[in-house]
């Protein structure tokens, strides 16, 4: 695609969405498009920098700017969408947004336990159901099935909540911007994200589904005069709902008295419904093929190596569907570390040997 005509397009687009609509507090930003050369912003072409990386929000000459990389073929009317949130990621960083997720803490902690797994399908149907016709009392069993994770899988739960509030929230806005633009392709974006979040192959790497669940709830929420804070806070979008329904339904659906046992707010009887889930053979086969493909990718890189004996801070990877085994982390397309002061990049496939979030090793992934 053509840098500077798409860029023409894009704000032709642009011009068309009322941005009050799509958030509270939202406008638009500056935004740049790209190839492996050149880039265009307000109008005007020039050579591209090294800091325009993958499609975000960057901050450049001051102020923070939404940037896509053209590299295929895109629907006008999609990418101007995915371009407002880009935006959107422009916006929470300009207005100090504190809840993006500690990355590397979560890539190292988080399990993919087969029971939280099946646990997630069967809420993320009933949210696919709520999405096509509202129901009060469905609404509330989602909350409360995620006090339950956030309860059991405290780690697991924080991750996936930030996620859905930065990406969730993001795409969002990119749905209802895609429906000012075209109300046809709005739906059809909105029946993807309904079948991904019920897909077990797509459940790992959870940072993934979460922009879609995310999406979701939040556009349920909006659609349904349901009220969450949309200016920036401390908490995630969805944590006011999950303390406030999520407790009020376990306890108005459950018989037993308090037994005094501490389990978060309530007490443990009152979760009882939830504690005999039943993990489908589809979901035990996804964790145990990816454990083994993530085993493999490790053991198979270790064959090729890019540089040893390094002792480099590490500065980025891929946290898009990057994974952590045992000290060894996988980014897929680029990693970024430190060495004298200056930041390098590997582009590509990467493994690297970390030890105290250090790089000590860098293979190529087979």
């Amino acid at each position: 695609m053509e840098l500077l005509s798409t860029y023409n397009e894009i704000k032709k687009r642009l011009d068309k969405v009322d941005f009050s609509m799509l958030w509270e507090g939202f406008s638009p930003f500056k935004f740049a498009v790209y190839n492996d050369e050149r880039v265009v912003i307000e109008g005007e072409e020039r050579a591209v920098g090294a800091e325009f990386i993958a499609n975000t929000a960057i901050y450049l000459d001051g102020e923070y700017v939404a940037i896509w990389k053209l590299c295929e073929e895109i629907d006008l009317d999609v990418l101007t969408a995915k371009m407002v949130h880009e935006m959107f990621h422009a916006y929470q960083q300009a207005n100090g947004d504190k809840r993006f997720p500690n990355e590397f803490d979560a890539l190292v902690g988080y399990k993919y336990d087969a029971r939280h797994i099946q646990f997630k399908l069967d809420e993320n149907g009933i949210i696919a159901r709520l999405f096509d016709k509202f129901d009060n009392g469905l609404f509330c069993e989602v909350f409360s099935r995620r006090l339950y994770r956030k309860t059991c899988f405290p780690l697991e739960y924080d991750y996936e909540a930030h996620i859905e509030t930065i990406e969730g929230a993001a795409q969002c806005v990119e749905y209802f911007a895609l429906k000012a633009l075209n109300e046809k392709k709005a739906k059809d974006f909105s029946e993807s994200m309904k079948k991904r979040i019920c897909t077990v192959d797509l459940q790992i790497p959870a940072r993934i589904i979460s922009y879609d669940v995310g999406a979701l709830l939040l556009i349920i929420c909006k659609n349904n005069g349901i009220f969450f804070e949309e200016k920036t806070a401390v908490a995630p979008y969805l944590d006011f709902l999950t303390e406030k329904l999520g407790a009020e339904h376990c306890r108005s659906t459950s018989k037993a008295e308090e037994s005094g046992e501490s389990f978060g707010k309530l007490g443990k009887n009152h979760f009882s419904a939830f504690e005999n889930v039943a993990v489908s053979p589809e979901v035990v086969n996804l964790c145990r093929e990816d454990m083994e493909f993530v085993q493999r990718t490790c053991e198979l890189a270790q064959k090729t190596y890019i540089k040893t004996d390094c002792d480099y801070p590490l500065k980025g990877y891929n946290v898009y569907s990057a994974r952590f085994y045992e000290g060894f982390l996988i980014s897929e397309y680029f990693v970024m570390y430190e060495v004298e002061g200056k930041d390098v990049c590997d582009f590509g496939n990467i493994v690297l040997k970390l030890q105290d979030g250090r790089v000590k090793t860098i293979y190529k992934q087979p």
